[in-house]
């Protein structure tokens, strides 16, 4: 993980997130396909979700 003000990094043993507010680029590790995201409401997401995606991730 690594992460400013302006954009934030994940690195994942399947790929590389790089994502700022609005958008972000996802790139696989083992064929290098990039993936496009972008955040079209302009919102952060609810607490909720958040809180269901950490503990996902902490499993």
């Amino acid at each position: 993980m690594d992460s400013s003000g302006e954009v934030q990094e994940r690195f994942f043993d399947q790929g590389y997130l790089k994502f700022n507010d609005q958008t972000g680029t996802y790139i696989e590790k083992f064929n290098s396909a990039q993936h496009q995201l972008e955040n079209k409401t302009g919102l952060a997401i609810s607490d909720e979700l958040q809180h269901m995606i950490t503990r996902y991730l902490n499993l």
